[in-house]
């Protein structure tokens, strides 16, 4: 399987692996359905632990997840071949219309909107200049004898190079060769070319 799924946002994933697998109520509805295996779905629904006590909800329904409330990751993804068939027709609205508890062959799916409260963040951040100071006093490693080592990345190298040796001399650029230091010699190979 070689497929790519496109997301919010035009995010893309490639998915290389599938499975098919049946889904079941335990009891009047099965399917067997074909899912695509992706790391990572969605982010925990819902997003922050929902406050039931501003909601009276019914308590002599079932619900599809008893635990709605409490954020979870999502497991499975129901695509719109058979979204349809697993809702019934009774709703019940509550909180003003802005909640609907929508049957389902599951058991009663939990939807809408509730305002929480905010999340608060607290920063706090501090800054002592005449620490700073010391500390920028006490790492100062050229101020001792001590320097640091030079970058390894060649490029960097090349560059540091370039920056050192170039010269505009009688309307010309001129550049030194950038000579490697740990070089290794040669062999002698005269003998070799005298045989040939």
């Amino acid at each position: 399987m070689n497929s790519t799924i496109v997301g919010l946002n035009g995010a893309c994933i490639s998915v290389r692996k599938g499975i098919s697998a049946e889904i079941s109520n335990g009891s009047s509805f099965k399917r067997k359905l074909n899912f695509l295996i992706v790391p990572k779905i969605t982010g925990c629904v819902p997003t922050q632990p929902l406050d039931l006590t501003k909601i009276k909800l019914p308590q002599n329904i079932r619900y599809a997840d008893a635990e709605f409330n409490i954020p979870k990751r999502i497991d499975i993804l129901l695509g719109g071949e058979i979204f349809y068939e697993l809702l019934k027709s009774k709703q019940i609205k509550l909180h003003d219309n802005s909640i609907i508890l929508q049957d389902s062959v599951f058991g009663y799916i939990v939807t809408g909107s509730i305002q929480n409260e905010p999340l608060n963040y607290y920063f706090c951040n501090f800054i002592q200049d005449q620490v700073d100071r010391n500390l920028t006093k006490f790492w100062d490693l050229e101020a001792i004898g001590i320097k640091a080592e030079s970058s390894c990345d060649p490029d960097d190298q090349a560059m540091q190079h370039f920056k050192s040796s170039v010269r505009f001399n009688s309307g010309r650029y001129e550049v030194g060769f950038p000579w490697k230091s740990h070089t290794q010699e040669l062999n002698d190979n005269f003998s070799v070319a005298e045989n040939v």
